[in-house]
């Protein structure tokens, strides 16, 4: 389909249309001969979606965001929204200190400016700090993600999502505020190779076999002392430990919202179980003779930002597992 065609069955203009091809949004093929676009039925969909997005006052970025990485969509979306819902809290605000203003100190000429100057605040208002449900439901989908591929969500599954989100509204505050703005601090391209990352960590520990436990804790116990003399490792490790991987831990060692996962899939179950068999087994390797010195490089390394804890392991998953 040629571009004229294009552009009058979207009602596209042809000059937007070539903005989009020199940005990326969409790669139409051009030909050799004349250097025509020859649009595909994909191409169209794809400029349909950039228009209908771009009528929801969706930045150029974004789109581009979604278009690369559409495992991030939801994040990418969740992130719009509540920009946007900042953006309308601000202005629903600055609507009401106007109308106060003009309440209080109704201006007839500029000998007024003193007191319209202290009628007028001096900043803007600091942003709620609470999580969103649309927050704790992308902190489930992102870090658990894996174990929803595929599922049909039936009336008992939703029961079971809100009832999750529910639980993370309800768990401590601030260390989830803290992961879920170190996941907005991150470009879509770091968020998509961590996604794929934690996805491959999940599927090796969801796989093991019962006889394969001690083989894979021995090997985490090797690993984890390659990864204790890995500088860039440790730097990563204690920068990011208060807004990253103790937020993790945290999400990983709660009881209720792991149980609920499980009810909602059996394959969560079964890396929850295998995880926690990896954790016991290497709790009890590092209290002996043999992983004493492995402990002890732990705690001279890592100081304050670890927390063995024997009765809530997820620092410890964590450290394995990442």
């Amino acid at each position: 389909m040629r571009i004229a065609q294009v552009s009058e069955c979207t009602g596209i203009h042809r000059k937007t249309i070539h903005h989009y091809i020199k940005l990326g949004l969409v790669k139409p093929v051009a030909e050799q001969e004349n250097g025509y676009y020859d649009f595909s039925a994909e191409d169209v969909h794809r400029l349909q979606l950039i228009q209908r997005l771009r009528l929801l006052d969706c930045p150029l970025s974004t789109i581009r965001d979604l278009l690369e990485h559409p495992r991030l969509s939801r994040f990418l979306l969740d992130r719009m929204i509540q920009q946007k819902k900042r953006q309308l809290e601000i202005s629903q605000w600055q609507i009401e200190q106007l109308e106060r203003v003009v309440r209080k100190a109704p201006l007839d000429n500029m000998e007024e400016s003193d007191r319209l100057r202290a009628e007028l605040p001096q900043r803007l208002p600091e942003p709620r700090a609470e999580l969103t449900r649309q927050e704790a439901s992308f902190l489930v989908s992102y870090f658990w993600g894996t174990f929803l591929q595929g599922l049909e969500m039936n009336e008992y599954r939703r029961y079971l999502w809100e009832r999750l989100v529910d639980r993370l509204m309800e768990m401590h505050q601030p260390p989830l505020l803290a992961l879920r703005d170190f996941l907005e601090d991150l470009t879509p391209q770091k968020l998509e190779i961590m996604f794929v990352e934690n996805n491959n960590r999940v599927r090796r520990i969801m796989e093991l076999e019962p006889e394969n436990i001690l083989m894979q804790v021995e090997q985490m116990a090797k690993e984890l002392e390659n990864k204790l003399r890995d500088a860039a490792f440790v730097r990563d490790w204690r920068e990011h430990y208060e807004t990253f991987f103790r937020p993790v831990s945290e999400l990983y060692g709660d009881t209720e919202a792991t149980r609920l996962m499980s009810q909602f899939t059996g394959r969560f179950e079964r890396y929850g179980n295998n995880l926690l068999q990896c954790c016991s087994r290497m709790q009890a390797y590092l209290e002996t003779p043999q992983g004493e010195s492995l402990r002890e490089q732990i705690r001279q390394t890592l100081g304050d930002a670890i927390a063995l804890d024997e009765k809530n392991p997820g620092q410890l998953a964590v450290l394995l597992v990442y």
